[in-house]
């Protein structure tokens, strides 16, 4: 599970050291991945948008996500409602399990800063006619 990415740690250290304040996000929007982005987003891994992909919007607050919490060692928190995509209209990724997430800071599919990512707890395929979401949960970032 990759975590905070670079990005969020940059602004973090910033806004707490130095004097550069970290810019505040509204609403976050979760993206669908074919691999691991580790610390920095990159535009290749994000799904294309075929099929009835799309992100989906996520607004900053308590019922969006879980209070902090520390799991083996590490802080981190979780989706506090069910993350729904909808029902695909046409095969995602390829028929390929989809098996990662980020947390962007922009609704446009391979634009914006990551501020997360991790790996999907149950990984899937996604094909025509498939209901995607993700429960309470199953979304997790680390710190």
């Amino acid at each position: 599970m990759a975590g905070m990415s670079d990005f969020e740690a940059d602004g973090y250290l910033n806004g707490r050291y130095r004097s550069t304040a970290p810019a505040v996000v509204g609403t976050a929007y979760v993206a669908l991945l074919s691999g691991d982005p580790g610390r920095s987003y990159s535009a290749a891994l994000e799904l294309a948008a075929t099929g009835g992909y799309a992100r989906v919007p996520i607004t900053k607050g308590d019922a969006a996500w879980s209070a902090p919490a520390t799991v083996g060692g590490k802080r981190q928190i979780a989706n506090a409602a069910l993350v729904n995509f909808g029902t695909a209209s046409g095969t995602w990724n390829g028929g390929a399990v989809i098996g990662f997430f980020a947390i962007m800071d922009s609704p446009t599919i391979g634009a914006g800063s990551m501020l997360g990512s991790g790996a999907i707890q149950a990984p899937k395929a996604v094909g025509a006619s498939d209901p995607v979401s993700f429960p309470v949960g199953a979304l997790t970032v680390r710190a």
